[in-house]
């Protein structure tokens, strides 16, 4: 039984030797004057519980050139009331009408290319209803792209 206890203490350290050794490796961007503008794009689907903490964690930032958009994507409960609700207070966030799921697609990847289609800033961050920003993450993400001229960048959280 000990053995056995040894063993699966060192499988538990192989996770944190790897989280150790990349957050070291993985460092926060230096902050950088350049400010490419981005649009930032969410595809919620019954997410009235989540959608409002969302934009508003993005709108924290006070990242200067800055579109949201927002898929209404056939939600069913208050999502995108909640949206014209903070889009009424903000005009760069704007709610657009998912179409219809064609033959073919599956449906998250029909509402990011209908948020893509929609966009016009230089850079598209896809981001979820759930997630959160720090105040900086839209600057540091853009300190990043704009420093090694990456074609995809993804923060890590």
């Amino acid at each position: 039984m000990l053995i056995a206890a040894i063993v699966c203490f060192c499988l538990a350290l192989i996770p944190f030797v790897v989280y150790v050794r990349n957050s070291a490796a993985l460092s926060a961007p230096e902050l950088s004057q350049e400010r490419p503008s981005i649009s930032v794009l969410i595809p919620p689907r019954d997410e009235a519980g989540n959608i409002g903490a969302a934009l508003k964690s993005v709108l924290a930032g006070g990242y200067p050139a800055l579109e949201i958009i927002v898929l209404d994507d056939h939600s069913t409960d208050e999502t995108a009331a909640i949206v014209r609700e903070i889009a009424a207070q903000h005009p760069h966030i704007r709610l657009i009408s998912g179409a219809p799921l064609p033959e073919g697609w599956c449906g998250k990847n029909f509402a990011l290319s209908q948020l893509a289609a929609a966009a016009s800033h230089d850079w598209l961050l896809f981001m979820d209803a759930d997630v959160r920003l720090h105040r900086e993450a839209l600057q540091r993400l853009a300190s990043c792209a704009t420093s090694d001229s990456p074609a995809l960048t993804s923060g890590v959280p």
